[in-house]
């Protein structure tokens, strides 16, 4: 860092999380779950109460953000997966950042900052993003 620069942890949104600079990034942290590694509670719950504060969100995403908010621990990192799964988002792998991005990018889906398209071709489902 340079001289005069200070280290935050409080977070403007979402995304902040993730800036290259001044701030503590988390998102590499491993939290525990029942067993496996996976995104803080912190992280999950700034994803859920972003996610509810948008218009129009589906039932899915809803009971998804109060189940999130829910927890008293940090939930385990296949259900996150099944749930990106469920929302079309493809993972390379299943690491915090990867399900961080996923994340992210259902929230710029609500937003209107993607345009998305859901087509089914040859009984497979695809994304199409413009």
């Amino acid at each position: 860092m340079q001289e005069g620069a200070v280290l935050r942890c409080e977070y403007t949104d979402f995304f902040d999380r993730n800036t290259e600079y001044d701030t503590l990034n988390t998102i590499y942290a491993h939290s525990s779950a029942i067993k496996e590694k996976t995104l803080s509670l912190d992280i999950t719950n700034s994803f859920a109460k972003e996610l509810l504060n948008q218009k129009d969100i589906s039932i899915v995403d809803e009971m998804f953000s109060l189940l999130l908010l829910s927890q008293k621990s940090p939930i385990n990192k296949d259900v996150l997966v099944s749930y990106l799964k469920r929302r079309y988002i493809e993972l390379g792998d299943t690491s915090n950042i990867e399900v961080y991005k996923g994340l992210g990018r259902i929230l710029k889906e609500n937003q209107g900052s993607l345009d998305v398209t859901i087509t089914k071709k040859n009984n497979k489902r695809m994304i199409l993003i413009d």
